[in-house]
Formats: structure tokens, C-alpha cells, sequence
């Protein structure tokens, strides 16, 4: 059923659509006349009606959308008798000729001012407009006595709707933004702002609720209120006050402040044999101040993550650098890093970026082995004679490490004296000799396999030096032997062909 006559019809600017309400339509049913009332609240569309709300119908009413508040006001119309009334006779609507629609709410509720001041009399076929620049309902003329309508006096009346304290604009129900953490601000910042209008002007007083806790701005005549903080999230209304003390509250605004992914579990080392499965993975945590107020740490993500693991550098002392380089695995674009089969071809360090919308955040390294990784080899050193010296090597592998220290390919043996650790990853010379002067490496094992790190050198310093010794010794001469006769501590010449 359509009502074609007498109904009340807007434009609702902000949904963009044309709304009506109520009416009456006569049809003939058995060749009699029927007059139907229309109930509803509908959405005109292309070829049909798209019912909003139900409710008591009236006819020969106006409608008219107040844009600063949000609302379709209605005033007049005439209702139909009750009982077997097919001619429809009817009476002005005297019990309840005001009322709103709000659009804002799901079923568009029927809103009955509770103290509304004057009221004008009920009346029919009058007319009214919204006047958008004084934000005021204007309404003229229209008739209370339908029985005898040109006796009737309302129609030279005019009436302004006018709200003594009107909010009509709302913040927003929600608002979100990022927290820049290298800035320390939000990015971008945000601002709140709310209009309201009264006789004298008014005051706004904002109010911040988070984990139960209220903080109230001082009352100021400005209606915007700049967030540029991070302990901003949270809910939001502004409370706007008249001259008189009358007040009126906003509707909340909840405000989300985003951040970078945060990391509830780190990935962890895995050492595994040659050929094995591998696989590591990050856990994220909250990405908002306001999930992490509300559930704590271990709460999950509200904000798609992005993943991508990377295999990092190492650095000189054969740890994690703090370069990614161009390591980017190919594929490895989620929570889980996972390899089929692991080589020592991929041993090395990883890590995960975590991003979204407000930034990225790194994992922690960590290592990933298949059989025993050399991190760092012996370095080739040069130290003086009777020097404390240390050789030693950084390694990594599934289960306890065994080292095997060699020189020049020979293994060393351990025992008591001056060189210690010849089956540790530190190799130390307590006391070095020109005969420690040689090449060594070390051969480290583990659960899965061994591997020998690359040779290094010991170079001992100074060279024995020569030193001219001034003596009453024999003459000159050559071919003569000369030795040293330990058991008396002295040198032995014998022979020898002199110049003569």
C-alpha cells in the first residue's frame, strides 16, 4: 500500500534520500469507496517504498528535517476515527501533535519532548520549512476545526521552532589514529569537535574516560579540542552549557590510537641436523593502546599484520648485525618461518618485520643451524715471545659442542703446561715460545657432523738477534769446529786454518 495524498515528505541531505510519512488513500473495494491511513516511516526508491519504522499514521501533517540536530520534526495532522470506518471520517491528532524522528538510531525512534515549552494548536494543512542559517523550524497557517476550516483563526498564525539549547553537531562515534613512537605524538593529530547554539552562547567541557577513570577539560567557548597525545584513547563527549545551567551532553566518540605491531612471542633458536625440518615463528600482540588497556599484552591484533622474514648480516664479532641487507626469504611472508629440508647452506640469523598501517617493528634475531655453524674462525695473530695468547672460535650446533684444536695439522694434546684448552672453543698460550710460531685450526663436532674452521697463524716476535762479542779469544781462522760443552757451560773451538 502507497498513501498518495497528504502525507509529509523530506529530503534527507546527509543519507541522500527522500523520506515520507503517514497519509491516506481512497480506493474502491466492491464498488464502494475505502479510505486507507498509511502507518509507516519509508524511504522513496526508484519503483517501490522501503519501510523504516512503524507507528500511529496521520495525514494532512508537514515534516521537516532539522539538519543542525539530526532530526525530522512533526507537527499536525489528522487521524482517523476508530471502529468501522471506511469513509474515513477523521479529527485533528490533539493528543500528540509534536514529535521527532531520529535517523540516527536503528528504527528511527519516535521522540516526544518531555517539556517542550508552547506548544501551537493542533491544526492540519499548514506548512513548514526548516531554516537552515538560524537553525529554527518556521510554520504558517494551516486550520484546527476540520468540520468548518475557514472559521478557523490559526490560519494567520506563524511559530518558530527554536531549541533553547540546541547540539547539533555531534562528534563522530569513533575516530582513530597512529602513534609515532620515534616522534612521541600521534600521527596525524586528531581533533574532536562538537557545535551547539543558545540564546547567550554556551560552553563545552570535555570529558576523557579510560580504565575507569574520568578527566574533565576546564569549560571553554571553543568546541574543538586537539588530541595530540598517546594516553588520548579512550571514550570522549563534551558537555555543552548554556548561561542559565542548563546543560546537554554529546553522545560518546571513541577514540583508537594505533600503533606499530607489538610482539607477544619472540621466535626462538632451533638447531637441527642436516636435511631436517625446520620452522620458527612471532606471535603478535596489541596494536592499539586501547587493547592493550582494556586486555593487557597478551591480547591479539585488531589491524592486519604484514610479515616478512629476513636473514640478517653478521657482524665482526660473529653475531647479529643489525642489517638486513637484501636477505629477504623468498616466500617467507608469514607468522611461521618454515624450511623442508634445512641446509648449512642456510644457516644464520633471522628475523621477522611485523607491519601495518602505523609503522613496523622487528623481531629479535635468532639462529637457525642445521649441524655445526662456525660463526667465527680462529684469526690469525702476532704476539711477543712469552706472551699470554688465545686462539678461539665461535660456533654453533644441535645439542653439546666437541673441539679439537690442531697445529699444523697435527692435534694437540691435552695435558698440564703452558697450553690450555686444546679441547675447548678457547685455545691459550700461558707462555709463548718461538717454537708456538705455526699454523693451527680447530675441528668442532656436534650432534649431526663436524666442521674445521679456516687455518690461522701464530707469529711469534722478536727474531733471536745477532750481538758482536768483544773477546780474547784465539785468532782469526776457518774451517775449524766449534761447540757447546753443556756440562761445563762453555764453547769449544778446535782447528781451523789461521791466515798463515
Amino acid at each position: 500500500f502507497v498513501a498518495v495524498s497528504d502525507f509529509g515528505m523530506v529530503f534527507d541531505d546527509f543519507r541522500r534520500r527522500v523520506v515520507v510519512h503517514g497519509g491516506r488513500r481512497k480506493v474502491a473495494i466492491l464498488g464502494k469507496p475505502v479510505v486507507f491511513g498509511y502507518d509507516g516511516l519509508s524511504e522513496v526508491g526508484t519503483n517501490d517504498l522501503t519501510r523504516l519504522s512503524t507507528g500511529a499514521g496521520r495525514f494532512a501533517h508537514r515534516m521537516v528535517h532539522d539538519t543542525r540536530r539530526d532530526r525530522y520534526v512533526v507537527f499536525g495532522g489528522a487521524v482517523f476515527l476508530g471502529g468501522d470506518n471506511p469513509a474515513g471520517a477523521s479529527q485533528v491528532e490533539a493528543t500528540r501533535p509534536y514529535f521527532e524522528f531520529d535517523p540516527r538510531q536503528p528504527g528511527y525512534p519516535q521522540i516526544v519532548p518531555t517539556s517542550p515549552g508552547s506548544i501551537p494548536r493542533p491544526r492540519v494543512y499548514h506548512d513548514m520549512v526548516y531554516d537552515e542559517r538560524r537553525g529554527v523550524t518556521v510554520m504558517f497557517g494551516g486550520v484546527a476545526n476540520l468540520a468548518n476550516p475557514l472559521s478557523d483563526l490559526t490560519q494567520s498564525e506563524t511559530w518558530e521552532l527554536r531549541p533553547l539549547l540546541d547540539l547539533f553537531k555531534q562528534p563522530p562515534a569513533q575516530l582513530e589514529t597512529c602513534f609515532d613512537d620515534l616522534a612521541g605524538r600521534l600521527a596525524p593529530p586528531l581533533t574532536l569537535t562538537a557545535e551547539a547554539s543558545s540564546p547567550g552562547g554556551v560552553t563545552y567541557q570535555w570529558r576523557h574516560r579510560q580504565g575507569g577513570v574520568t578527566e574533565l577539560d576546564k569549560p571553554s567557548f571553543n568546541p574543538a579540542r586537539l588530541l595530540d597525545a598517546s594516553q588520548i584513547h579512550g571514550t570522549w563527549d563534551v558537555v555543552v552549557t548554556d548561561l542559565c545551567g542548563n546543560s546537554v551532553t554529546s553522545s560518546p566518540c571513541v577514540v583508537k590510537v594505533f600503533t606499530s605491531p607489538t610482539i607477544r612471542e619472540q621466535p626462538t633458536a632451533q638447531h637441527v641436523c642436516p636435511g631436517d625440518a625446520l620452522e620458527t615463528r612471532v606471535v603478535p600482540g596489541p596494536d592499539s593502546l586501547n587493547r592493550l588497556a582494556e586486555s593487557g599484552a597478551a591480547a591479539d591484533p585488531e589491524r592486519p599484520v604484514r610479515y616478512q622474514w629476513f636473514r640478517v648480516d653478521l657482524d665482526r664479532s660473529g653475531g647479529p648485525s643489525g642489517s638486513i641487507g637484501s636477505g629477504a626469504v623468498p616466500g617467507a611472508t608469514g607468522p611461521t618461518l618454515r624450511f623442508e629440508s634445512f641446509q648449512p647452506s642456510d644457516n644464520g640469523f633471522y628475523r621477522c618485520r611485523l607491519a601495518n598501517d602505523c609503522g613496523a617493528t622487528f623481531s629479535s634475531p635468532v639462529e637457525l643451524t642445521a649441524g655445526v655453524w662456525i660463526r667465527r674462525d680462529p684469526a690469525t695473530t702476532t704476539n711477543e715471545v712469552c706472551s699470554l695468547v688465545n686462539l678461539d672460535v665461535l660456533a654453533s650446533g644441535k645439542g653439546p659442542l666437541r673441539y679439537q684444536w690442531r697445529r699444523n695439522g697435527e692435534p694437540l694434546s691435552t695435558g698440564p703446561g703452558r697450553i690450555t684448552g686444546v679441547t675447548n672453543a678457547t685455545l691459550t698460550f700461558t707462555s709463548l715460545r718461538y717454537l708456538d710460531d705455526a699454523a693451527y685450526d680447530c675441528i668442532v663436532a656436534d650432534a649431526c657432523n663436524s666442521v674445521t674452521s679456516r687455518v690461522c697463524g701464530i707469529g711469534v716476535v722478536p727474531n733471536p738477534p745477532f750481538l758482536l762479542i768483544e773477546t780474547n779469544g784465539p785468532s782469526a781462522r776457518e774451517r775449524h769446529g766449534l761447540v757447546y760443552d753443556s756440562s761445563r757451560g762453555v764453547s769449544v773451538l778446535f782447528g781451523g786454518r789461521g791466515n798463515g
